[in-house]
């Protein structure tokens, strides 16, 4: 009788319902852990890439935590009030350096993909760097350059910080007056949080790990991608390339909308415009991203 007394006693009573589920939901995220690791430990081919093994364990992760817990059904009733709430406050746009482009689209929204196209050497990188300056005054802001390096986008900011030319710098005819303002400027851009990737070549799953390491650092304003066509497809993949850019255009809206922060790209575009009449740049100019239009 005494023991049944104590049984009674240690009964779950239902006000402790919700203690009793998170137990279970972390008991079985903890089986979903060892069984992601599993996974990826007998999931190793002897012959594979250390890229290829990254991307698979990575996946492999991403699946330890179900759609049901981070993706919670909420209908109308449940949101509305949120959004309307969210509309009394002012937007969340990043202003871009230049005001008549934030006349027409109001700025770098977060969430949003915002695609810069032109042909080679006209400045997509001088856009690249100012943007990322302007960003960086809100926060970390990964810049991952497959064309240039380090040293070349530091060229292009401190240029547009000091107001000195960037051939003076390149080509090392700096006078005293430039190196004085550059002098001024060093202080307020070592300030700022711009983590430079330099590599002539990187797989989705490199920037996206390199995103994720600076987020870790510091909480994101925006993330640079100079440029899109220099993005190299994982090893062994065997598509279309017009299929693999396609592809990747939408990897990086969805990294946009999971960071919650503006992604620029940049992307080369065909001289087709400097021929046509009026040099006006078509949707179906970008060169093999097509349906970046």
């Amino acid at each position: 009788p005494a023991y049944l007394h104590v049984l009674t006693g240690t009964t779950a009573t239902p006000s402790a319902a919700e203690h009793y589920a998170r137990l279970v939901r972390d008991a079985a995220a903890r089986r979903r852990a060892l069984a992601a690791a599993n996974t990826i430990r007998s999931g190793v081919d002897a012959h594979a890439s250390p890229e290829a093994i990254l991307e698979a364990a990575q996946k492999a992760i991403d699946g330890i935590t179900p759609a049901s817990e981070t993706d919670p059904v909420r209908f109308t009733a449940e949101t509305l009030l949120d959004s309307i709430s969210e509309w009394e406050q002012p937007p969340r746009y990043t202003p871009t350096p230049w005001p008549s482009i934030n006349r027409i689209i109001g700025g770098l929204k977060p969430g949003g993909l915002y695609v810069i196209g032109a042909r080679p050497g006209v400045g997509k990188s001088v856009v690249a760097a100012n943007l990322a300056a302007s960003l960086a005054g809100r926060g970390a802001v990964p810049f991952i350059s497959l064309e240039m390096r380090t040293a070349e986008i530091h060229a292009r900011i401190m240029a547009a910080a000091a107001k000195v030319s960037i051939s003076q710098i390149e080509n090392r005819k700096l006078e005293d007056a430039d190196w004085e303002r550059i002098s001024k400027a060093t202080p307020q851009l070592q300030r700022l949080p711009i983590a430079i990737l330099d590599r002539t070549s990187a797989t989705i799953g490199q920037i996206r790990r390199y995103v994720t390491a600076t987020a870790r650092r510091k909480p994101l304003a925006g993330v640079i991608i100079d440029y899109l066509q220099l993005i190299q497809p994982s090893p062994g993949d065997q598509r279309k390339r017009h299929e693999y850019i396609a592809d990747l255009t939408r990897t990086l809206k969805a990294l946009a909308m999971e960071l919650d922060v503006p992604v620029v790209l940049l992307i080369q575009v065909n001289r087709n415009a400097t021929t046509r009449e009026g040099k006006q740049p078509h949707l179906a100019d970008p060169r093999e991203a097509g349906s970046v239009g």
